[in-house]
């Protein structure tokens, strides 16, 4: 007579299909992962974007003149975009003269796409935008 043995631990096809399950689950979680990178840095660079122009219409409001302009008179504050492309500056004008205050750039893979307004500027005082417009960036299949 045979006496059965207790098994202990698991054997080969199990431990290989418990692989193959983990494999796939990371695989999914990584693509997941990468995808949300990829918006993270679109709204990144929209959040810069419009931490610009916030910027220059408070820099209208309050009338702050730039020492770039000395005794001439202020006029307006403005943001310039290449469209298409992936430069913006914030500018100011004095005396129909504009000067670059600061430059920035867009992260690789983004851009402004084409209908995206090229300037917006905030004029002295009331702090309106001439013209009104609207910028989009482009970039991952993904719109900011």
């Amino acid at each position: 007579m045979r006496s059965l043995k207790l098994q202990r631990g698991f054997s080969l096809i199990e431990l290989l299909f418990a692989i193959l399950i983990i494999s796939v689950m990371s695989m999914i979680s990584f693509a997941a992962f990468a995808g949300f990178g990829k918006t993270q840095t679109v709204k990144t660079a929209s959040a810069d974007v419009v931490s610009l122009l916030q910027s220059a219409r408070s820099q209208a409001l309050s009338q702050v003149k730039p020492a770039q302009c000395l005794n001439q008179p202020l006029e307006q504050y403005q943001v310039s975009f290449t469209v298409p492309g992936a430069a913006y500056a914030l500018e100011v004008v004095c005396s129909g003269t504009t000067y670059v205050l600061q430059q920035k750039t867009l992260p690789p893979q983004l851009s402004f796409s084409a209908g995206s307004a090229s300037r917006i500027a905030f004029v002295v005082i009331t702090g309106a935008a001439q013209p009104s417009g609207i910028v989009t960036i482009n970039g991952y299949g993904k719109t900011g």
